[in-house]
């Protein structure tokens, strides 16, 4: 989005600019066909080109280039949108008897038939576009509230493809038409009060939206967007068609009567085909101008090497916002299947989950960051484990129990620190001591030995050190005696624990594919081979590194979406947890459990994704083959 906020636009009284660039003036576009219909596109369905009208009267027609009718759907139809896939066109547009979006697929070998229908929610449609992502189509439909729903088709090859709302993002009132920019993914939205905005289509993505347009008279009714990002806009207080492309801004004049109200564009050859509606004819004209080739778009770096998905997801949490951050997996040996995962909700407290997600505890003891789990032999509990959280509320260290018997988690100590701004924070288990090493936002850490007084749990600091810049995962290797630490910006430090008062040594730096913020920390062992799970929060990524001297990357991974279960993909993790334990039936080899930036499918509070272990493991041991 940086990007696209760098592309604010101002048309002025006489002259449109762009960062100081007067608009050029272009040729007076070719016209080459008209229509009696409100919307026309010109597509291309294998070889073969076409033009697609729609009209409220007649309904869909697909056009040979001489004008001649190939097919034919009935109907009233208006606001419709095409893209093509293995050579079938597929058609979004509002049924204006009923008010709902039909997707309609036409094929050169068969009649076309509806795949999908989006009823309406609880106002008018006024704009609707379709796109394509990986190999499946998603339909954007905006109402007269200026809210968007985001839907999915994955079900294409079925004859009827249930649509899957992915989420419902907040825009405003006066959309008038959308558009996508599949290979740039970005939406445009042509707003008749302010402009023309554009949002990330990337569902995983923030709902952060620029302003890349605006004019303080004239109306922006209609956008069209290239797949590259090029985009082309009308406003019927003007007759003219504005373009944006290779950063320049070029005004197309029309014929000085026309009101231009809605525009779609497709680059064709060496040409770009532009269909005008003008409210003053009521007729669709074809325009064509000339065109460069289309940029060429660098091949994705920090495309993940492994793709999984989520085999199950926890119930969100209760608060808007940034609020889920750190998973802990606690192992019920007598009843794996009973275990549970600790996941902090850092603007209310600890919440308990089952394996299957379920909340089964919710614990309102503050702005609790980071958790973590260590097993206890009977040094500070008779017959429960001890969890430890970090306590932003006042600075503190948070001590749980976690009974044997039942699993309840309680609260049984706050342990003051004398950090400033507490963050991150881990265990470290020896000679059934447990440590804690917490962190602070400026760098420091410290280390507490928990202690246990009478029937209370307390602690004494008795180390400090620090890292160059903010630190928060960390995770401890208690067999090997070694302490991983992510500074967020920068890479991951080791700590040598079985030296006393070890410096930090840093052992890997952030590069590509790998971006910050480096974030939740994790080990996952696969054939007895232990890796450093680490969250690779500035490309919704997840690394693996190896953990012996060379600190090796291993390979990349993401979190796509789960079409069966309806689970979706995740992004910005920030904590992570894992575990190879036997967990029963479903997780027979262990779970990943990851803080979850944007949960949607639909749109919710932020929750945490449960990964079967298995999925992983099989692909770590194929890209080590």
């Amino acid at each position: 989005m940086k990007l696209l906020s760098a592309l604010l636009f101002t048309l002025g009284s006489t002259s449109l600019y762009a960062h100081g660039l007067e608009a050029i003036s272009g040729p007076k576009p070719e016209k080459s066909a008209s229509f009696r219909a409100v919307n026309t596109h010109a597509i291309t369905i294998g070889d073969k080109h076409f033009y697609l009208t729609t009209s409220e009267t007649s309904g869909l027609t697909l056009r040979s280039q001489d004008n001649q009718v190939v097919q034919h759907y009935s109907g009233r139809y208006s606001l419709s949108d095409t893209v093509t896939i293995r050579d079938q066109l597929l058609v979004s547009t509002l049924n204006t008897n009923t008010s709902d979006v039909h997707i309609v697929r036409f094929s050169l070998h068969e009649p076309p038939e509806t795949l999908s229908i989006i009823p309406p929610d609880n106002a008018d449609t006024e704009a609707v576009c379709l796109s394509v992502e990986q190999d499946y189509p998603e339909v954007f439909v905006v109402n007269a509230r200026g809210s968007i729903r985001q839907y999915a088709l994955p079900q294409l090859s079925s004859s009827e493809s249930e649509p899957v709302l992915l989420r419902t993002i907040s825009g405003a009132p006066g959309i008038k038409s959308c558009s996508v920019a599949a290979r740039a993914g970005v939406l445009y939205l042509a707003d008749e009060y302010a402009g023309i905005w554009a949002y990330p289509t990337n569902i995983e993505s923030d709902e952060r939206r620029s302003l890349v347009y605006h004019h303080p008279q004239y109306a922006v009714e209609g956008v069209s967007a290239l797949p590259d990002g090029r985009i082309f806009w009308v406003s019927p207080d003007d007759a003219a068609v504005y373009s944006h492309s290779a950063g320049a801004i070029t005004r197309y004049p029309l014929a000085e009567d026309s009101e231009p109200e809605a525009i779609h564009s497709r680059y064709l050859a060496s040409e770009t085909i532009l269909s005008v509606y003008d409210d003053a004819t009521e007729e669709v004209s074809v325009y064509s101008i000339p065109a460069a080739a289309p940029p060429m778009h660098d091949s994705d770096n920090t495309k993940a090497d492994i793709t999984v998905s989520a085999d199950a997801e926890t119930t969100p949490v209760a608060r808007f916002g940034d609020a889920a951050d750190d998973p802990a997996i606690w192992y019920n040996a007598k009843a794996p299947a009973q275990s549970l995962i600790l996941g902090t909700d850092k603007k209310a407290g600890l919440n308990v989950y089952s394996l299957d997600g379920s909340l089964l505890q919710s614990l309102p003891v503050g702005r609790v960051n980071n958790v973590d789990v260590r097993y206890d032999s009977g040094r500070y509990f008779d017959d429960a484990d001890i969890a430890v959280a970090s306590n932003r509320s006042d600075n503190s260290i948070s001590v749980f129990s976690i009974a044997h018997k039942n699993g309840e988690v309680q609260e049984v100590a706050r342990i003051p620190t004398t950090l400033s701004d507490v963050y991150g924070l881990c265990l470290y288990k020896s000679q059934n001591t447990i440590d804690v090493f917490i962190n602070d936002t400026d760098g420091r850490y410290q280390r507490h030995r928990l202690m246990t007084d009478g029937d209370s749990i307390s602690a004494s600091l008795i180390e400090t050190f620090r890292l160059p810049s903010q630190p928060e995962g960390c995770v401890a290797d208690d067999a090997r005696q070694r302490l991983y630490m992510g500074e967020e910006s920068a890479g991951i430090w080791q700590k040598d624990l079985s030296q006393p008062n070890a410096e930090p040594v840093r052992v890997i730096d952030v590069s590509d594919p790998v971006k910050a913020d480096i974030e939740g920390m994790a080990f996952f062992d696969v054939d007895e081979v232990r890796y450093l799970l680490v969250s690779s929060q500035g490309n919704h990524r997840y690394a693996l590194y190896k953990t012996d001297s060379s600190h090796a990357l291993v390979g990349t991974f993401s979190i796509g979406i789960n079409w069966e279960k309806g689970i979706d993909g995740v992004s910005e993790t920030d904590g992570l947890d894992a575990s190879n334990l036997n967990f029963g039936e479903r997780f027979p080899e262990g779970l990943v459990v990851v803080q979850d930036g944007h949960n949607v499918m639909p749109t919710e509070n932020q929750n945490f994704k449960i990964v079967d272990a298995r999925q992983l493991s099989k692909h770590i041991r194929a890209l080590l083959q």
